[in-house]
């Protein structure tokens, strides 16, 4: 039986696309991706292909980092690191041929001042050769279930097949944020590289000057640029709803620091019309059940895990215990006997939870047999009144004799 609790919220409800049409951004591609839920929470043609840029270097150090042993090993720039980079017009880190850095220095150079001549030095000193390491990035998206992600090359200069969406590149940033060293790097300012005396700055410190600003709501990230992706930028805020991801691409080269901007109205946006919303915490109490063959005549269902979601300020939703009116001792304490169902126009899908018993019941013998008594009573009924009449029949042919 279901039965539905009274946890409807009185207010209309909207949905997170309504949401999405009262905030108008210039920028064709963005998400806002709650990671604790992986959960987006704006979308804004999330899931068209794009062109990320070097959004790619999150990959690129991710898979670096991950084949690293020690950061602080070193290893020696090569004439082949800056092959083509010039005249592609890459962004680099400027770390001269036959300088001896660290791993270390080359994930800030890549990730701060979005240095291609340290991502072709990652790939050939861990991996070999940039071909061994883009299968290695392609294999990590496949990893992270990202079905659209196809890189070329470990840079992010532009390839017609290089491509992501949005939605998957705030996934791509979500994970290497989760790597505490990574996130730290992509979290400063500048980064002193102290063998070659030379100081990195962040490209997202560079958008915040060209706005007058020292800094403001963004806390980190990658930016991105090729004059076929446009302007680029994830990036990440913690708040008190968790560690929310933004990605914006495609903003114009002529005004570049809007992405700045942007990003941060969709930030504050979020943090104005989004709350996390609990639904259950583990222990409460969603329903009471009748217990058979027991000296307990009901126990109560508990929810096993807390549920909670970061969502419009103004929804309904609903929720579900699917389970039977009534159990068979016995059951132990934190038995699993129902699921809870939460329903919600904001979420994609349902939520399901496990309900389990909170309370313990014996099985009784005496329980048992009662259980039937009080069922087939005119059975009994019955059965005493037979006997009764033969014995009453007994004892007269008795007495006449």
């Amino acid at each position: 039986m279901k039965v539905l609790l009274a946890l409807q919220l009185c207010l209309s409800f909207l949905g997170i696309q309504k949401h999405n049409e009262q905030i108008e951004l210039k920028a064709p591609y963005a998400v806002v991706y709650n990671v604790e839920d992986q959960h987006v929470l704006y979308d804004k043609n999330g899931d068209a292909l794009m062109y990320p840029a070097s959004m790619t270097k999150m990959m690129s150090a991710i898979v670096a980092f991950e084949k690293i042993e020690n950061v602080e090993d070193t290893v020696t720039m090569s004439d082949e690191a800056w092959t083509g980079l010039v005249e592609a017009n890459a962004s680099v880190a400027n770390f001269p041929v036959g300088a001896t850095v660290t791993y270390q220095d080359l994930l800030a150079g890549l990730l701060l001042p979005s240095g291609a001549d340290a991502a072709n030095q990652l790939a050939i000193s861990l991996f070999g050769s940039q071909e061994s390491m883009v299968d290695a990035m392609n294999e990590k998206a496949k990893q992270l279930d990202l079905v659209s992600t196809h890189f070329d090359n470990v840079t992010g200069l532009h390839e017609d097949t290089h491509v992501s969406t949005a939605h998957e590149m705030a996934q791509i940033t979500a994970y290497a944020i989760s790597i505490p060293e990574l996130k730290e790097i992509m979290s400063l300012d500048v980064y002193d590289v102290k063998s070659l005396n030379i100081r990195l700055h962040s490209t997202i410190s560079g958008l915040y000057e060209e706005l007058k600003q020292t800094s403001g709501s963004i806390e980190g990230g990658k930016t991105g640029y090729t004059p076929e992706a446009g302007v680029c930028l994830a990036s990440f805020q913690e708040t008190e709803d968790g560690l929310m991801v933004s990605v914006i691409a495609k903003v114009d080269e002529n005004t570049r620091a809007d992405v700045i901007t942007m990003t941060e109205e969709l930030f504050s946006y979020i943090d104005e019309n989004f709350q996390r919303i609990t639904f259950v915490e583990k222990g409460d109490i969603v329903k009471e059940v009748g217990v058979r063959f027991s000296d307990r005549k009901t126990i109560e269902l508990m929810a096993n895990e807390e549920v909670s979601r970061v969502l419009p300020n103004d929804l309904n939703y609903s929720i579900i215990v699917d389970t039977q009116e009534s159990f068979d001792a016995p059951i132990t304490l934190g038995e699993t006997l129902a699921q809870i169902k939460i329903e919600s126009e904001s979420l994609s899908e349902p939520i399901y939870v496990e309900a389990v018993a909170a309370n313990a019941a014996k099985y009784s013998v005496f329980a048992y047999i009662l259980h039937y008594l009080q069922l087939y009573w005119y059975l009994a009924v019955i059965g005493v009144a037979a006997i009764a009449f033969a014995g009453y029949h007994i004892y007269k042919k008795y007495k006449q004799s």
